[in-house]
């Protein structure tokens, strides 16, 4: 193992050397997986010398403005020792040609979805409960659910999550959208769910997955295909899936996944899902998944990485063997 890459330094120490509270640095795994450290035998986080690079880099852009994001996938795509995608080497000129240290001018969000979304935002902000709802209530009747969702609900938690990660947002103010939005989504989940469908779509977080926003990006879709949708939420551990599988006998489990877990823990927890899921199709999306792709296949798992058309097509094909 590479120097650089060898485990030694505990997330106080991490959090000292950087600048970056702990609390963001769990976030920041959680949300992005950026970085992925290692861990002791008793579960304590263990960071590189890489991944305090790359933290560093991260504080750095999310510093200058860069929504955390967008600043983890640029870090995810440079190498180390090299500025990330669209930032500069200290003393050269950025991609487009303005002064070292200068922000390019970025274009504000435009049109009445992105329009109510940062009033959603700013009402979070503000801690303004009667303004939010009217934004919600307003939001709920410009358009579809699925565009609802990705126009509107999808963006304004996103920016709410840059917020936090950036100190200008709280966690109480990110745990009040998270929850309104959450409650928002699944008032629009009951207006669209199919009447009496004959498929159903179980629907969970991975253990440790606290997150249940995205559950009800995919839960919209399979409405759309004719499933009725059920979900659990967070934090939802091998043996409860399997005791709501044994009850409700569906016709597929979604699994969310935001950041790939440690790989002690991998194998195991790979083995008890796939236990728990029986004889079920299951599906696993989010950033997490990626990073196990082979392995969740191998498991039997459908991995979603986005294109909605492409699993659409996946879940209406026979499977093999029947």
């Amino acid at each position: 193992m590479a120097d650089d890459d060898t485990p030694r330094f505990r997330i106080q120490a991490v959090s000292e050397l950087t600048g970056i509270p702990a609390p963001s640095l769990r976030a920041w795994e959680r949300r992005y997986g950026v970085p992925t450290p290692g861990r002791t035998g008793k579960g304590y986080r263990l960071y590189s010398q890489r991944d305090v690079d790359m933290l560093g880099r991260m504080r750095d852009l999310c510093e200058a403005g860069v929504s955390a994001s967008d600043a983890a996938r640029m870090v995810g795509q440079a190498p180390v020792g090299q500025a990330p995608v669209g930032q500069a080497p200290v003393g050269q000129a950025p991609v487009g040609g303005s002064p070292a240290g200068e922000q390019l001018p970025r274009s504000p969000p435009s049109g009445p979805h992105a329009a109510v979304a940062a009033r959603i935002v700013a009402a979070v902000e503000r801690y303004d409960v009667d303004a939010l709802e009217r934004e919600l209530h307003l939001a709920q009747s410009m358009g579809s659910a699925p565009l609802i969702f990705e126009e509107i609900f999808a963006p304004a938690m996103r920016e709410i999550g840059d917020g936090w990660h950036q100190g200008r947002l709280s966690i109480s103010q990110e745990h009040l959208a998270s929850e309104v939005l959450a409650r928002a989504s699944r008032s629009l989940l009951d207006l669209v769910q199919p009447g009496s469908a004959p498929k159903t779509a179980l629907l969970a977080c991975w253990d440790e997955e606290q997150h249940v926003l995205p559950l009800y990006g995919i839960a919209f879709r399979l409405a759309q295909w004719g499933y009725r949708c059920i979900v659990l939420g967070a934090r939802t551990p091998p043996e409860a899936l399997a005791e709501a599988v044994e009850g409700l006998r569906p016709a597929l489990v979604g699994l969310s996944l935001t950041v790939t877990p440690p790989p002690a823990v991998v194998s195991p927890q790979l083995a008890a899902y796939a236990q728990a899921v029986g004889r079920c199709r299951w599906v696993v999306g989010g950033q997490g998944a990626a990073g196990i792709r082979a392995r969740l296949q191998a498991a039997g798992a459908m991995v979603h990485d986005g294109d909605d058309e492409a699993l659409r097509r996946a879940l209406a094909a026979p499977r093999a063997g029947t």
